[in-house]
């Protein structure tokens, strides 16, 4: 009863952040061990200007918790926690950005001149250099092998004005500060890292070493030191959805969903509203790929279905077909569309702002910033199959043109939801908040969220990141911020 916070969900996030389940039950050692902590915290909070903050103590110790571990706090003396203080002092700031200061939603498409000129002035140095992080090889990972391809197209355009180099997390996550160190330490003056699982240790080197770029692949994250960059997947997802809901002889769909985090349930939602707009009987049976034993296959042919939405993408070399929408007819797979993640377009945009001085007036404005493009802004688009019918290829292009130039949104309306409630307005879409934050299912998805315990491991180290579902008692190791609710643009 004196701690508070300014958004709910924040006791939640709080246990969490302390390595404890919801129904776990405190000793009184373990109390009064959290009063001395928190008390401890707030008196240099306080005596720094924290009351002159739009935001309660209790917003900024879990956000404190984000950066630094909870089972550490007691070994720190107090003039430790106050450097801490110190150092992470312009991310409590952050948490009371106004309402137009936290996402791109498309890219500024401003011509600057003199690339590289603003950038190298008074650097010394002649060649830009960028790290990608990696948690996994491109051999092991269609995710990685997308970044990669992204990487390699920086070279390519770029020429001997960029040097790339990746860099991999081959002994766990708990390496990845020794890996960002590094990246900086070689030189390197933008550093990207593409899983959302690094977004603490990234936060930490970003304020460590201001100097250096840093960004990371996640969304529903808002830091000062860090920008974030994710896409709007929900876009393409729709007109996939629409295809399968045309190409549906049967009016069943499968689709093969990754894990529950932020930006998941977007997806499949999406894709649910695009088939009912073309077929309003279609139903989504829902599996999901992070269950052990889950076989969207098998799933398919127990429910007589030939259409499936699967994977995005495949690992590098792989020779497999199962991607994308496509239609099973034995043992035979047509391609019918492929949303893609054009992370070659993004990062070119994002090198050529740093490069042209965009990125350092966007600075001056002390911003928090996360990137969140979609078809227009080139990060996500849909290919779709020469086999198409016409009609349906037509219909495609006509609703991915609409949606470009923003005349069109995949979420405008109001949306019944699996439980009868309704969300939204007919007159009006859901805001990107109402989007990313999604932890409903649409009324003609056939299935349930996993229960968390029913994960894969990585799923439940996502889940416990980014996470939609939650452990009901387990205990958590891995300390995380509170999805950060606020108005966005």
């Amino acid at each position: 009863n004196y701690i508070w916070f300014s958004k709910e969900g924040s006791f939640n996030a709080l246990l969490k952040a302390c390595g404890r389940g919801i129904d776990d039950v405190w000793t009184e050692d373990q109390r009064i061990d959290f009063s001395s902590n928190y008390l401890r915290f707030s008196k240099i909070f306080e005596d720094k200007g924290g009351k002159k903050l739009d935001i309660t103590c209790g917003d900024a110790f879990l956000l404190y918790l984000t950066v630094y571990p909870y089972d550490q706090l007691h070994e720190k003396s107090d003039a430790q926690l106050k450097d801490e203080v110190d150092t992470i002092w312009k991310e409590f700031s952050a948490l009371e950005e106004a309402p137009d200061e936290v996402l791109v939603m498309t890219p500024d498409e401003t011509e600057t001149p003199s690339l590289f000129t603003r950038f190298f002035q008074g650097t010394g140095s002649k060649c830009l250099k960028v790290a990608f992080i990696h948690e996994k090889h491109a051999s092991e990972s269609g995710w990685v092998y997308g970044h990669e391809l992204g990487r390699m197209h920086l070279e390519q355009v770029f020429g001997k004005q960029v040097q790339t180099k990746s860099y991999y997390v081959d002994d766990g996550l708990e390496t990845v500060p020794q890996v960002l160190e590094e990246a900086i330490a070689e030189g390197n003056h933008i550093l990207f890292t593409t899983s959302e699982r690094m977004v603490s240790d990234s936060l930490k080197a970003a304020i460590a070493h201001p100097n250096v770029k840093i960004l990371n692949c996640s969304v529903n994250r808002t830091f000062k030191a860090l920008r974030t960059y994710y896409g709007r997947m929900y876009e393409a997802k729709f007109l996939a959805g629409m295809i399968a809901g045309a190409m549906a002889e049967n009016d069943r769909i499968a689709y093969n969903a990754d894990y529950p985090i932020y930006g998941t349930l977007a997806s499949v939602n999406a894709f649910a509203r695009g088939a009912e707009m073309v077929n309003p009987r279609a139903k989504i049976y829902l599996n999901w790929n992070c269950i052990p034993g889950a076989d969207i296959t098998k799933m398919a042919e127990e429910n007589g279905i030939s259409i499936i939405s699967d994977v995005n993408f495949v690992r590098k070399g792989s020779k497999n077909r199962r991607f994308g929408l496509y239609r099973l007819a034995g043992d035979q797979c047509e391609n019918l569309a492929a949303p893609i993640w054009n992370w070659a377009s993004f990062y070119e945009k994002i090198i050529r702002d740093i490069t042209s001085g965009s990125w350092v007036d966007d600075e001056r404005t002390g911003k928090a910033m996360t990137y969140y493009w979609g078809i227009s802004g080139g990060m996500i688009d849909l290919i779709t199959s020469k086999r198409l019918p016409a009609g349906i290829a037509k219909l495609t292009n006509m609703m991915r043109s609409r949606i470009y130039h923003g005349l069109f949104a995949p979420f405008e309306g109001s949306f019944l939801k699996q439980d009868g409630t309704t969300i939204g307005q007919e007159d009006g879409a859901l805001n990107p908040e109402q989007i990313i934050t999604m932890d409903w299912l649409y009324y003609n998805v056939i299935g349930s969220l996993p229960e968390y315990d029913d994960l894969t491991e990585e799923g439940k180290a996502l889940a416990a990141v980014q996470g939609v579902v939650m452990p009901k008692e387990e205990m958590l190791k891995t300390p995380t911020q509170v999805p950060v609710v606020r108005p966005i643009i």
